[in-house]
């Protein structure tokens, strides 16, 4: 599986100059969230990376970034008063809802595949039959068609 950052991307995105000793973790990282997208792009994967590789990267390194510059579970602080508020969502190398949408509309605009997550439709039927077709029967009064595949 390739890596869709180096350190030197690292480096270059985020204007942090990275110690030499602790270049194989911060690639250790960049590798992990290559992974993630990897899995998240499934069979699209090697079409994504040959035409956007510099998203890829933008990806990859963002997500680290991210992971790394804030420390663990602290989301806000202030001085003045003392406040802390944290995060428990920004801890763990995870793609969020805007880096999957972005991978979404590569995946579309490279193999042509749409993805639908979450509920893709519901309705409700007063009495009739529901606008969706011919499929339903004329007693369903309630549906509801949930996601999470591509098609």
């Amino acid at each position: 599986m390739p890596s869709y950052a180096t350190v030197v991307e690292y480096e270059l995105r985020t204007g942090t100059d990275v110690p030499v000793d602790q270049e194989p973790t911060v690639q250790r990282r960049l590798d992990d969230v290559s992974a993630l997208i990897e899995l998240y792009l499934g069979d699209c994967a090697d079409e994504v990376a040959t035409a956007y590789p510099d998203i890829l990267s933008m990806v990859t390194v963002a997500n680290v970034y991210r992971v790394s510059s804030v420390p663990a579970g602290v989301k806000a602080e202030s001085v003045g008063g003392t406040s802390v508020t944290y995060d428990t969502d920004n801890t763990a190398m995870s793609l969020l809802d805007v880096d999957t949408a972005l991978l979404d509309t590569l995946i579309e605009r490279t193999c042509g595949q749409t993805t639908v997550r979450g509920v893709g439709q519901y309705g409700v039927g007063l009495g009739g039959e529901p606008e969706t077709g011919d499929d339903w029967p004329a007693d369903v009064d309630f549906w509801v068609l949930s996601g999470g595949y591509r098609k």
